[in-house]
């Protein structure tokens, strides 16, 4: 195997999460926040980002290829999901429904508590 070919097989994809709410101000950034706590605890490299699906592009197709480009969306609740597959026609297999209501401010600590407890193991 030549010195290049080797050099490549070693170089490991590091995961691309996008945590999702409906504004992006104050649950998919907390959850993002979290997920990054989770990772750096266990000394992941992973590449976290948030948003708010009602920023999103109405260019369905450019959106597509941004969703395409995760690994894993964490929804934040069902009807991001929803939007998410149906709208944009994300296959459901890449999005993790965390079912956190729409009803914290950012860096609530009971969210927060429960954001910990949900990203076990997902991350």
């Amino acid at each position: 195997m030549a010195e290049n070919e080797r050099n490549n097989s070693k170089i490991q994809k590091i995961p691309r999460y996008l945590f999702l709410c409906g504004h992006g101000a104050k649950r998919s950034p907390t959850a993002a926040r979290i997920g990054q706590k989770i990772a750096d605890r266990q000394d992941k490299n992973v590449d976290i980002s948030f948003g708010g699906i009602h920023y999103a592009s109405q260019d369905i197709e450019i959106m597509r290829s941004y969703w395409a480009s995760f690994d894993v969306i964490f929804a934040l609740d069902r009807y991001v999901e929803s939007k998410l597959v149906t709208y944009y026609e994300v296959p459901r297999d890449k999005i993790v429904n965390l079912d956190i209501s729409d009803n914290y401010e950012r860096d609530d600590l009971e969210m927060v508590e429960t954001l910990e407890e949900k990203l076990k193991g997902l991350i």
